[in-house]
């Protein structure tokens, strides 16, 4: 129910509560948090420019073992972009094109 919720804040445009939800998520399951759970955290968190909290998602992702997909690359990229963090821009373009 979480992962709907986090997909949920995509819609609401709310990526403060995506970030809460996958803290939960990151707590509760012993399996851990799918790469699509994330990817729509990314998103919910670009639709208010919260570069920050993607970047810590990507972070979080790989620490956890879970390959970050193109779409998860490109939503923290596009983040960036929107909020003129270019610095970080060409790292994650490399990471994309490998």
């Amino acid at each position: 129910m979480l992962s709907l919720g986090i997909r949920a804040c995509v819609y609401l445009k709310d990526g403060r509560t995506a970030m809460g939800l996958v803290e939960i998520l990151q707590r509760t399951r012993d399996t851990g948090i799918d790469g699509a759970s994330y990817s729509y955290a990314m998103l919910a968190c670009r639709s208010q420019g919260r570069w920050r909290d993607a970047l810590q998602l990507l972070s979080q992702m790989k620490n956890r073992g879970v390959t970050p997909s193109q779409s998860c690359l490109r939503h923290v990229i596009y983040t960036c972009v929107d909020v003129g963090q270019w610095d970080i821009v060409p790292e994650l373009v490399e990471e994309l094109r490998a």
